[in-house]
């Protein structure tokens, strides 16, 4: 039981409330401290919220999870100025790696650094461990012995220095090119791209395993991964089997490799294969002319016809039309139902598109997240993350982060961003970014507005709003407590409230006061 709070529902009625109890992972009594008590038994856990606001639990709708996770382990080495030094983080890091998983680390400065260690000194301290590190300017890597059996290294091009050891003729596992764009053609390791064929399920498997523990502390409780192969989906399940998340998730298929539908279909997609945890039924695409326009239609009606939901990166106006092109085709074929089909990023169009977008009943998922850390440069005649003229429109908008924002085919690379939806919400209600520039005001919306795209939005947007999204009796427990009530402060304030606790299934999942 939680009381003495400040419970926000956003039931129809935006009922607040000071006291909600949970049986089993289900909301069973919402009202105040009188009306549950009765419920109150001897084995109750009492949460006494002191005052704190309570919400729905955050769903993050565009996250890149296993990569979050992959980008996680990849060590700093940014600021290493000694060989020594450098030496013990990367023994450290084999502690608590297990072992045939790949150690990587970024960032050193070669002269910062008095000597560069071989792959023998390497060997030493990780005997089962793969090892890459690679240099500021990703023009140098340093490599251990079981990594060099394990990879393929092309020696003969222009402009790489593979270093031998000429006493014994073997390598000494430090390798130099002239064009930082070489040096993965050199060194062909594991990237943090889900659907790469060298990664081992195990190290996808872990990977969500770290990068839940960075969502639950967030207020995190649901997520949407879209693309993935079918080893990822594997990896999410085993992941949910062995607990080694909390999360929900719900996943999708990547479609933009040449890896057929079918593959996925055998997989599971269109199921739900463990109830209110792992949901498998989307279709990833992108209409930014990876393939043909043609093939790209092709594969938008194949998914349609199936009846999977298709959610489609279209980050600019030319993206989005293209997008809009193949679901009329597909909508022609066979009229939509309720298919909730979602157009990603849509950061740049006009008001066309917009009517468009709402004459198909399309979703739109922004990141906002992504938006208030990354510069860009918009282009003036469109609407600029246009989410105030969406919902105005009746556009069904969801949230997201889109973490970790980065290149997948690195090799080691830490996040540009992080997942936390307080940062979205402010930025969504106040319009400024991290460096302080201010997009189109008209364009922003309500809290109100903005704390239901993280939320019953993001519910809708996996056909799940009958069990999640907002806070009343029989459905499930999820739920975040905040320090502040985002109400009564500022909105440039939100993104600086603090999650006290982030309760899963009415299972306490985070708690700041005593959480390692």
């Amino acid at each position: 039981m939680l009381y003495n709070g400040n419970i926000i529902t956003l039931n129809e009625n935006e009922t607040i409330a000071s006291a909600l109890a949970v049986n089993n992972d289900k909301i069973s009594k919402i009202g105040d401290y009188e009306e549950i008590r009765n419920l109150l038994g001897k084995n109750t856990k009492k949460v006494d919220l002191e005052n704190k606001t309570v919400i729905p639990g955050f769903i993050d709708s565009h996250i890149h999870l296993i990569s979050l996770g992959l980008a996680m382990q990849v060590i700093d080495l940014r600021e290493i100025n000694s060989k020594t030094t450098l030496l013990f983080k990367i023994k450290e890091k084999v502690k608590e790696t297990p072992p045939k998983h790949w150690i990587k680390g970024y960032g050193f400065n070669e002269t910062k650094i008095n000597e560069l260690p071989n792959r023998y000194e390497l060997d030493k301290i990780s005997p089962k461990n793969p090892i890459y590190l690679e240099d500021i300017d990703s023009k140098t890597c340093i490599i251990n012995s079981i990594a060099i059996k394990t990879i393929k290294i092309n020696h003969n091009m222009n402009g790489v220095k593979v270093e031998i050891n000429k006493r014994t003729g073997e390598l000494t596992g430090l390798i130099k090119v002239e064009d930082q764009k070489l040096l993965y053609e050199v060194v062909r390791i594991p990237t943090i791209d889900p659907v790469d064929e060298t990664l081992e399920e195990s190290e996808l498997e872990r990977a969500i395993e770290i990068a839940s523990e960075k969502a639950i502390r967030v207020g995190i409780t649901s997520i949407h991964d879209l693309q993935l192969p079918p080893k990822g989906i594997r990896a999410f399940k085993k992941a949910v089997c062995n607990d080694k998340t909390p999360l929900r998730v719900y996943i999708g298929c990547d479609r933009n490799k040449d890896i057929e539908l079918q593959n996925y279909i055998d997989e599971g997609l269109g199921t739900e294969p463990y109830s209110n945890r792992v949901k498998i039924g989307i279709v990833k695409l992108f209409a930014d002319g990876r393939m043909p326009i043609t093939e790209f239609k092709r594969r938008v009606i194949e998914a349609h016809r199936l009846g999977y939901q298709l959610a489609i990166h279209s980050s600019d106006n030319e993206q989005v039309k293209n997008s809009l092109e193949a679901l009329e085709d597909a909508a022609k074929m066979i009229p939509f139902k309720d298919n909730r089909h979602r157009i990603e990023h849509a950061y740049t169009i006009n008001k066309n598109m917009i009517e468009r977008i709402k004459n198909l009943d399309l979703f739109t998922s922004s990141q906002p997240e992504t938006i208030f850390k990354i510069e860009r440069k918009f282009p003036e005649n469109v609407l600029i993350v246009p989410l105030g003229s969406l919902i105005k429109k009746g556009v069904t908008v969801v949230g997201g982060s889109d973490s970790p924002t980065l290149n997948a085919s690195r090799r080691a690379i830490f996040p540009r961003t992080f997942p936390n939806p307080l940062v979205g919400l402010s930025f969504e209600v106040f319009r400024k970014t991290e460096k302080g520039i201010t997009l189109e005001g008209k364009e922003s919306i309500s809290f109100l507005e903005a704390l239901k795209m993280h939320t019953i939005n993001g519910a809708h947007a996996s056909f799940e709003e009958k069990i999640k999204g907002t806070l009343e009796e029989g459905k499930l427990a999820d739920l975040v407590v905040l320090s502040e009530n985002p109400f009564e402060i500022d909105s440039d304030r939100i993104k600086d409230i603090k999650v006290e606790m982030t309760i899963i299934g009415g299972k306490i999942v985070y708690n700041k006061n005593c959480y390692h």
